[in-house]
């Protein structure tokens, strides 16, 4: 009698048993059945399986541990400028070309050069902004033409003009412009105006209210898109010849020759504060580097092998990848 009623209880709780086992064992030593527990799976409920240790793995949702994917997106390249000085025009026929002094020392991956040049460090679509302060100090309206130029060349379509109107007339000009650039490309903007009285003005500090500086030009930028699909892509330069200095002027440039290298002249972008930047060479002969200029570490080519070299401008100087 007691064998059926331990047959009856094992028969009744059986399916329950093995909905939470994969299998049952007897255990002579402990007299017991052990139940080895079914696992997660796509589709099975379950103990989560064994992740090997480590803190890389994820669980994923068919039961495998696996790295997680790697993330994805624009680097969010941006820059901010604008001039405390006042900027007059030149006459009728001058196109004034608009420079600026000042800029936010985060602005990453964007930077003035010479002055006026914006300067972009990566190729993209930006979306360019910018607001004129203009003043006029004689009688009569006369117009004002802003537009801009790319690699010292105009752009088509992207002259506009207001009007300051009457002695002491002042004027906000603010838009912006979408512009595709290459890495190192360059945009600087002009006005014109026929009135020599005319400029943009920079304005001292006001009290009664407390109120701040007003630039004569602000320029600002953000990158709006950037090269996707099976990886972002780069610029490939010409190639230059081993030297004392080398000044790549791409983010991937070949390398030829096997003279040492001491010294990789900065690109303008990176060298504000706080920034850094990466530049890819592709030895195409035996060169080496050393460290009596700005790279950290002595390091051999190797042929075919990209070198990435990484640029802190903290230290002010070229970190190898190998």
């Amino acid at each position: 009698m007691r064998t059926i009623k331990l047959f009856l209880i094992f028969f009744v709780l059986l399916p329950s048993i093995w909905g939470q086992c994969s299998r049952l064992v007897f255990n002579p030593t402990t007299q017991k059945l052990d139940c080895f527990p079914v696992q997660f799976t796509a589709t099975s409920t379950g103990i989560v399986p064994s992740s090997g240790g480590g803190t890389s793995n994820f669980l994923r949702a068919d039961g495998a541990w696996s790295p997680a994917a790697a993330l994805t997106g624009s680097i969010g390249y941006w820059g901010s400028f604008y001039d405390t000085s006042d900027q007059f025009s030149a006459g009728s026929t001058a196109a004034n070309l608009i420079t600026v002094n000042s800029s936010d020392p985060e602005s990453n991956g964007i930077a003035i050069v010479d002055g006026s040049k914006l300067t972009f460090t990566n190729a993209g679509v930006y979306n360019i902004q910018f607001s004129a302060q203009f003043v006029k100090t004689d009688s009569g309206n006369d117009d004002v033409d802003i537009w801009i130029k790319k690699n010292g060349t105009n752009i088509p379509y992207t002259n506009s003009f207001a009007t300051l109107i009457g002695n002491n007339g002042k004027l906000i000009a603010a838009w912006n412009f979408l512009v595709s650039v290459n890495s190192n490309d360059y945009v600087q903007f002009y006005w014109h105006s026929s009135d020599v009285n005319s400029s943009l003005k920079h304005i001292d500090a006001q009290t009664n209210p407390t109120r701040p500086d007003s630039p004569s030009i602000i320029l600002t930028a953000q990158m709006v898109t950037y090269v996707q699909g099976a990886g972002s892509a780069l610029e490939v330069g010409t190639a230059i010849a081993s030297s004392a200095t080398i000044a790549p002027t791409k983010p991937v440039t070949h390398v030829t020759g096997v003279t040492a290298i001491s010294t990789i002249a900065v690109p303008s972008a990176f060298s504000g504060s706080s920034l850094g930047g990466l530049l890819t060479l592709v030895p195409d002969g035996l060169w080496s580097t050393n460290t009596s200029g700005n790279i950290s570490i002595s390091t051999t080519a190797v042929v075919g092998k990209a070198l990435t070299m990484f640029y802190d401008s903290g230290t002010a100087k070229w970190y190898p990848s190998y």
